[in-house]
């Protein structure tokens, strides 16, 4: 697996991002959810 590429995923919308990790469209290594707030927060 060492010698797959990998490429970083951001889904930006109005109330989360959505973050991850994966080396093609059905090997998703890591994902992760950040809501949002006020941009200061954020």
């Amino acid at each position: 697996m060492a010698d797959r590429p990998r490429y970083g995923c951001i889904e930006a919308g109005g109330t989360k991002f959505v973050l991850g990790v994966a080396s093609g469209p059905d090997d998703i290594i890591a994902t992760t959810r950040v809501e949002t707030t006020t941009p200061a927060v954020t």
